[in-house]
């Protein structure tokens, strides 16, 4: 249960999708002006409602990544142990992007509809709440930067070299790898 092809439109227990983005804020949310200039309000604040409960969701996320890895038995001979929790959040993040950026792709194809848990997920503000939110606090470039700066000013360049490296590219390949799984399970 989660997408089916649709032979004649959306049958009454399929949810037809909607297009991917905010949901339906216009101008008049932020201007006031408008009959629905009351409407837009409220949703513009659901959306950043939303937004920040993603965002509370995926912080703690990162930091029980980060505790855990910190914590571990063997993190005593990784000298890297605290930017090993920011690698894998940040990794974890990527692969969950990838897939999700492969689920919208089949969203917006015109013969698909979801149903069950993906009816749910392909609501505009639960896909808010997912990608910028959750996914936007559990990885940080930021961080990442931060301790490539710190390894490089304690001359350690080739550890800041392969920090970045290691997230940049692991990053990309599991976006991709995991856009393909999602296109396998959808096609």
């Amino acid at each position: 249960m989660g997408f089916e092809k649709s032979r004649n439109g959306p049958c009454s227990d399929h949810q037809k999708l909607p297009k991917l983005g905010p949901s339906n804020v216009n101008s008049s949310a932020l201007t006031g002006n408008g009959e629905n200039a009351e409407l837009s309000s409220m949703t513009f604040v659901s959306d950043l409602f939303a937004i920040a409960l993603g965002g509370s969701i995926g912080a703690v996320l990162r930091y029980l990544i980060t505790l855990t890895v910190v914590s571990a038995p063997l993190s005593g001979w990784l000298t890297l142990h605290g930017s090993v929790g920011t690698t894998l959040a940040n990794l974890l993040g990527c692969c969950a992007l990838g897939g999700l950026f492969q689920f919208s792709q089949a969203l917006m194809a015109s013969d698909w509809v979801a149903t069950g848990w993906a009816a749910s997920l392909a609501h505009p503000r639960t896909l808010l709440a997912v990608r910028i939110g959750v996914l936007g606090s559990l990885t940080t470039f930021s961080t990442l930067i931060g301790e490539t700066a710190v390894f490089a000013s304690q001359g350690r360049i080739l550890a800041s070299s392969m920090l970045l490296g290691i997230n940049v590219i692991a990053g990309w390949c599991l976006f991709w790898a995991a856009a393909a799984v999602v296109r396998n399970w959808t096609s």
